[in-house]
């Protein structure tokens, strides 16, 4: 399947989440191979993201951080990096998942927010 940054950046928590739910053994297999699959590419795009941070940033006296806020003077140039960053597509050799809708007969409850976050991933 073909994602992009941005795709996989925005799905990690849901990811964190789903695995939680109770799924039959295949599918929980499956989600669990998918999430590796995606954590594995999230640090990457963390570590550039942290990178145009450290690079258009500057350091937070009182935490010891280095941040961007909207509005600085590299603000225009870290988000015209990130939006590159986050258009850039991958290839993940899986195909998406399906989740069933009950499990012994008991509705599985998904709140949207994680269905929408995972929207290219799984399928209900």
């Amino acid at each position: 399947m073909k994602v992009t940054n941005g795709e996989i950046f925005g799905s990690i928590q849901a990811f964190q989440e789903i695995v939680k739910v109770e799924l039959p053994v295949k599918t929980s297999w499956m989600l669990a191979k998918l999430a590796s699959k995606v954590d594995a590419r999230f640090k990457s795009i963390e570590k550039v993201r942290t990178g145009l941070v450290m690079k258009f940033g500057t350091p937070n006296e009182e935490t010891g951080q280095t941040e961007i806020k909207p509005g600085s003077d590299n603000w225009v140039e870290f988000v015209a990096g990130y939006n590159e960053l986050m258009e850039q597509e991958d290839e993940i050799d899986m195909e998406k998942i399906s989740i069933p809708e009950e499990v012994n007969g008991k509705p599985i409850m998904v709140s949207a927010g994680i269905l929408a976050a995972l929207e290219k991933f799984i399928e209900v």
